[in-house]
């Protein structure tokens, strides 16, 4: 806000004065302030809306999973941004696309009567839920990035963005989980992820730095998914050089129906140690404004 003041100053400086501009002065200078102290309150009663949760309250678990170990020789995910399930086929895709599913990548997860109770009832499947904010005006509903699998991790913990949103101010959220896979000793490792978004580049990358840090030095096989809010050339090259840093190779699709802004797409996946057996983007669902993927994966020889 800053920065708008000052090249309004610099633009008053620019007009010479006369008694023929000095009206057009006062008035711009006044639109100019008006807008400000509105752009000011707004950001303040959104900032207070939102809630968000101390560390000891964001991490939450739903249900309880069918086993303690993943097969590695088959291991099917799905990854959808789920618009916090506002659209009216919402559920009924999500119980579709959740069939036969090991590994669910899930972003704004909305945990109120709607989702939360399809959660709830999905049996079989443990969610381990990060939660980003509360939202005071409804009942402190939590929303956050869920990571939901028929087997119990061994490990489960998250990395909270540390820039905000604007005007909001509630950070983004990954979601970091390691699974037991059986008959043998390494671990899958996977992070699930819904990127900061209307920031700048370099807030961009400090979040997927981060998450490099948080990923790096892995034995084993490793599944990177989410919704990366790539949607400039920037960001998504910033994306590619982390995985590459990684060693993590894209999944690609035969038709690539991923929902994109400005040609860049926002959804991706992204693994190690793991073959791919078949990948598909849903591009027909319409239950949010992200088209799901699934995979298949197994582990490598």
């Amino acid at each position: 806000m800053n920065r708008e003041i000052n090249e309004v100053m610099l633009s008053f400086e620019q007009l010479p004065l006369s008694k023929h501009n000095l009206p057009r002065m006062i008035k711009r200078a006044l639109i100019t302030t008006v807008t400000l102290a509105v752009l000011a309150m707004i950001t303040l009663v959104w900032a207070h809306r939102y809630d968000l949760p101390g560390h000891e309250d964001i991490m939450m678990q739903i249900n309880t999973p069918r086993q303690e170990q993943l097969n590695p020789d088959q291991i099917n995910i799905l990854v959808w941004n789920m618009q916090k399930g506002i659209r009216g086929s919402w559920e009924n895709d999500y119980q579709q696309l959740s069939k036969d599913k090991h590994i669910l990548f899930l972003q704004e997860v909305l945990l109120d009567d709607n989702m939360g109770d399809v959660l709830d009832g999905h049996d079989g499947y443990s969610y381990h839920v990060a939660a980003s904010f509360k939202d005071t005006w409804d009942d402190h509903i939590v929303t956050g990035v869920a990571t939901a699998s028929t087997a119990s991790p061994v490990a489960s913990s998250y990395l909270r963005s540390f820039h905000r949103e604007p005007v909001i101010a509630t950070p983004k959220m990954a979601m970091i989980a390691e699974y037991s896979l059986a008959g043998t000793d390494k671990t899958l490792l996977t992070a699930n992820i819904h990127a900061i978004n209307f920031v700048s580049k370099e807030k961009h990358r400090n979040m997927l730095s981060e998450l490099e840090a948080v990923l790096t030095g892995h034995d084993g096989p490793m599944i990177l998914a989410g919704d990366f809010n790539t949607w400039t050339d920037e960001k998504t090259g910033s994306l590619r050089q982390m995985v590459q840093r990684l060693g993590l190779s894209e999944v690609s699709f035969a038709d690539d129906d991923r929902t994109r802004i400005f040609g860049n797409a926002l959804d991706w996946v992204f693994a190690k140690g793991l073959s791919v057996a078949s990948a598909q983007v849903h591009g027909s669902i319409t239950g949010s404004d992200h088209k799901p993927i699934e995979v298949s994966f197994a582990l490598s020889d």
